[in-house]
């Protein structure tokens, strides 16, 4: 449901879930590699997690978090929710670390011990049920880190079994020391924010596409920019880089893709932007653009941005900066 908590401790934010992070569960929930262990569901489109966001705000029985890492990354990095709450009893997890560069820094083992403190202080819960497939180490070890208790197991409905777990409040207080250093505030401004005071240097936002043969071939047709490096194979063979090239503004226009639709999002207005291309993108690369606050002048409210594309290697393709009026 929408509610208002935040909590934190050491380089961890939970906070309430808004529109603008959608596109990074959409994206993390559709990548197969990082949820095995999860009920298996068809692609998700924006649509579709947009009707998902809509069925959360309702829900009374539902609180969920976006997770922040805010130490290194400063931006979100996945989400946790407390769950099918009934009286003093809630279900916890539907944990998704999904940003690469949050991986190893214990983000979902603390995100989820912020999620269950906030409900064990504010929501009156008492107990939290979980499940965790057997196969899952890493998730069965955090769980059992935090005091969780096997009760029994089931079979998943992929193969193989989930362990049914159970943690009482006052083994989590036994189990945790640290406790007491949670921060944990309730902020009544809408989680939408209208004004300035919702940005602020260094928070991101991203997108990304593989992009292919009919991809260039399209843009090739509604622009006019028939190059033979991009739509002629043979000609293309013989250039510097041995292969038919993605257009450079085909792939910088996923930029405008992320500040149009999750970074600033649909409030802002493109100024201006200045660009580099740094490597050649080929068919089949996936590109990730990157939108990054560096300035505000909440007077004139422009945000400068700093504008980066990297491909499925890690490589950064392009770089630059931005303008826009929110």
């Amino acid at each position: 449901m929408l509610h208002n908590f935040y909590a934190e401790y050491l380089h961890i934010r939970i906070r309430p879930l808004v529109k603008t992070d959608l596109e990074y569960l959409r994206i993390w929930r559709n990548d197969k590699t990082m949820n095995q262990f999860l009920k298996p569901i068809d692609e998700i489109t924006p649509e579709m997690q947009k009707e998902w966001f809509d069925r959360e705000c309702k829900d009374p029985s539902s609180y969920t978090f976006a997770i922040e890492e805010i130490k290194d990354l400063n931006r979100i990095v996945g989400s946790v929710a407390i769950y099918d709450i009934k009286g003093k009893t809630a279900e916890a997890g539907k944990i998704v670390v999904g940003d690469p560069a949050a991986k190893g820094k214990k983000i979902g083992y603390y995100a989820l011990i912020l999620a269950m403190y906030v409900g064990y202080e504010k929501l009156g819960i008492e107990t939290y049920l979980g499940e965790v497939h057997e196969e899952n180490m890493s998730a069965k070890t955090n769980d059992l880190r935090m005091g969780f208790i096997v009760t029994g197991k089931h079979p998943f409905v992929t193969g193989g079994f989930e362990l049914e777990m159970k943690l009482p409040k006052k083994h989590f207080w036994k189990t945790h020391d640290f406790l007491s250093d949670i921060k944990v505030y309730e902020c009544n401004e809408p989680t939408e924010k209208k004004d300035m005071s919702g940005y602020k240097v260094g928070q991101t936002g991203r997108f990304s596409k593989t992009l292919m043969q009919s991809d260039v071939y399209n843009f090739a047709g509604i622009v006019g920019d028939f190059n033979p490096i991009h739509i002629n194979s043979v000609e293309a063979k013989k250039s510097v880089f041995g292969k038919q090239v993605v257009h450079g503004m085909l792939t910088a226009s996923l930029l405008s893709t992320v500040i149009g639709t999750i970074m600033p999002g649909e409030s802002s207005i493109y100024l201006s932007q200045e660009l580099k291309f740094l490597k050649p993108v080929f068919f089949g690369d996936t590109v990730t653009a990157e939108v990054s606050i560096k300035e505000i002048d909440r007077e004139k409210r422009i945000l400068t941005l700093l504008t980066e594309e990297f491909n499925q290697n890690g490589n950064k393709v392009v770089t630059g900066e931005a303008k826009v009026m929110v």
